[in-house]
């Protein structure tokens, strides 16, 4: 079996922005939430048991040319996301 953690690929599916979460987002925020979205999954791809920390959200919001607010409320306010504490991680990436 192959080592995920090690993959320099991360895969998208066609279907990505077809659910009821991804079309809000796009509807609201357009090629900027979606990329902000699309960064955040390879960020949350890359720790360990794909559970990151909102104590990289400077880092994730330089990445994204956006403010950390606005990371901030991709992150909290689209249901894409769960948020415990810092602890931040999605069953989108769970469930691959």
């Amino acid at each position: 079996m192959k080592n995920k953690k090690l993959s320099p690929y991360v895969k998208l599916r066609r279907n990505l922005f077809n659910s009821n979460e991804t079309a809000e987002l796009m509807a609201e925020e357009g090629a900027t939430g979606a990329g902000a979205f699309v960064l955040i999954m390879m960020y949350l791809a890359g720790c360990e048991d794909t559970v990151g920390s909102l104590h990289c959200l400077p880092v994730l919001a330089a990445k994204c040319h956006k403010s950390k607010a606005f990371v901030l409320h991709v992150i909290r306010d689209y249901g894409l996301f769960t948020v415990a504490g810092y602890m931040v991680f999605t069953l989108w990436l769970l469930l691959t």
